[in-house]
């Protein structure tokens, strides 16, 4: 999935790519709800249907949260 900036993802809206590898592509965006920019990282079809791939995600989703909570 691309997306390209002014496009929306759920709440979110995409202002940039930062970055692809891997496991995805990382893109910054806008988040309404918190009025501040957050980074977004969108996994390839493929891998959202792979056990091992959610599994190497999740770390990155626990740290997401960490900050949030701080």
């Amino acid at each position: 999935m691309t997306l390209a900036p002014g496009s929306t993802l759920g709440p979110y809206a995409i202002l940039a790519e930062l970055g692809h590898g891997g496991m995805g592509v990382v893109y910054t965006a806008q988040d309404p709800r918190l009025d501040r920019q957050v980074a977004i990282k969108v996994l390839p079809p493929d891998l959202t249907r792979d056990e091992t791939a959610k599994q190497r995600f999740l770390p990155l989703e626990l740290v997401r949260l960490d900050l949030q909570a701080s």
